[in-house]
């Protein structure tokens, strides 16, 4: 998503789901990433992370910027509740993230 790459964006997925993982423990952890990055924006102290970790996570927060971090983290968390409903969580998470690595054209 950082990157803008849907092909990789699907692979990691793919990845995910064809080794058994539940996606919408996945999803979950893309928005816990997101909300350690826009904490990365606001005071990087705040977050319980290794200082390797938190140097990453810095550097992918500049990368976007805090604007584009919060529309992020929004996007995901309006649609976490529709993941839990639908029949297909796997193609819904796709095409979320799809649509979350053309944001940079928002911005």
């Amino acid at each position: 998503i950082i990157q803008g790459s849907s092909k990789e964006a699907l692979r990691i997925i793919d990845r995910v789901y064809n080794h058994g993982y539940d996606i919408k423990v996945f999803y979950r952890m893309l928005m816990q990433h997101f909300r350690n990055l826009m904490v990365c924006t606001i005071d990087p102290a705040l977050l319980d992370v290794v200082k390797e970790e938190m140097d990453e996570l810095c550097n992918q927060a500049a990368l976007l910027g805090a604007e584009q971090i919060q529309f992020i983290l929004d996007f995901l968390l309006n649609k976490e509740q529709e993941l839990m409903f639908t029949y297909n969580q796997r193609l819904f998470v796709e095409a979320i993230v799809i649509r979350l690595c053309n944001t940079k054209e928002l911005f």
